[in-house]
This record gives structure tokens, C-alpha cells and sequence, in this order.
């Protein structure tokens, strides 16, 4: 959300948030800082502030979109209490709630062409499998079955957003169903 303060002061967030939503409908290049001011009309002066030059803010950005997309469900203080599947159904909700994944397509795209990108989008999806891996862990999952039950997870969370194009549009019982279809012992592999 902007936050304007009289003079047309844009936080390093509006920055960030700008720039994801850029990235999103045009790709790396299309993320400079004319574009960036013209989006929140301000001057260019507030961007210089706030990053000092463009690859600075690339660098932020990504980091920004890391923490943004996942940092705040691995941080999430409620998460431990609840029991396996119901974490992994609170992810779920979380995910579709706040739109987590609607930047993981540009940002995968952009890492293709960019190394510092390439490194946190590893980075990023190795936490994120990690997390759903000990989950899968504790529902009794190993190997091979907890491999393609954390990759079946970790995919539907990325590309439902793509897939399903309205915000929100999974009911919670559509999810539900489609975790008990993860957690339950029959063969997958």
C-alpha cells in the first residue's frame, strides 16, 4: 500500500512493490527507474534515495520478493502448533490469501538472465522444499514418496496462481481435498 506523506514521498516498500508488479507485467527491463516514478508519480529523486542506482534496487528487489514470498510463512509463529496437515492447509490459505506466489513466474523468468536473481530464486524454492519436506516428514513420508508429495506441494502453490487467475478462487474445501489427496499413504510414485 502507498503511503504518500504530502510532497509525494514514496517509501522503499512502494519502490519494491512497484518494481515486483513491473517485473511482473513486462519483465527485468521494463523494471527502470522512469517507469518506477512515472507508476507512483513521483520524481525520480526518491528512488535514488532510497537504492543510489538501478542495480542496487535489482539487488533489493529480489531479496525483497524472497522474503515477501516466503519469509512470512516460514516465520509464521502459529505455524509449529498446528498439526502437519494443518499447516500444511494453513500454507495453502496463506499462499492463495495474500497472493504469495503472483511474482514467482517473473522473478523465475528474470533469474534465467540474472546470476544474483538465479542464486536467491534457488535459495528461495530450496527453503520452501525444505519446509514442506519436514512436514511431509512428519506424516510418516521418506524418500521418494516424500520427494513427489514436497514437489506436487511446492508446485501447486507456485503455479496455482497461474493456473487459476482469479484471486482467491480455490475454495478452502477445493484445498483441502487437494492436500488430503498429499497426505494420504496411497502410491504416488
Amino acid at each position: 500500500m502507498s503511503v504518500d506523506r504530502g510532497r509525494g514521498f514514496k517509501s522503499k516498500t512502494d519502490w519494491l512493490e512497484t518494481g515486483l508488479r513491473i517485473l511482473s507485467e513486462g519483465g527485468v527491463d521494463r523494471v527502470k527507474v522512469d517507469i518506477l516514478a512515472r507508476s507512483l508519480g513521483v520524481a525520480r529523486s526518491g528512488f535514488y534515495w532510497h537504492f543510489g542506482n538501478r542495480s542496487n534496487f535489482l539487488g533489493q528487489l529480489i531479496d525483497y520478493w524472497g522474503v515477501y514470498s516466503t519469509g512470512q510463512v516460514l516465520s509464521d509463529p502459529g505455524l509449529p502448533d498446528l498439526e502437519p496437515r494443518d499447516r500444511l492447509m494453513a500454507i495453502a490459505r496463506a499462499v492463495r490469501d495474500n497472493e504469495l506466489a503472483k511474482y514467482d513466474l517473473a522473478v523465475r523468468n528474470w533469474a534465467v538472465t540474472d546470476e544474483n536473481a538465479e542464486t536467491v530464486v534457488r535459495d528461495v524454492y530450496r527453503r520452501r522444499r525444505e519446509f514442506i519436506s519436514g512436514i511431509f516428514r512428519e506424516l510418516g513420508f521418506e524418500g521418494a514418496a516424500n520427494d513427489a508429495r514436497v514437489s506436487l506441494f511446492v508446485c501447486f502453490q507456485t503455479w496455482n496462481t497461474f493456473t487459476f487467475l482469479e484471486s482467491g478462487s480455490q475454495s478452502d474445501d477445493a484445498l483441502a481435498a487437494q492436500i488430503d489427496l498429499m497426505v494420504t499413504d496411497g502410491t504416488i510414485c
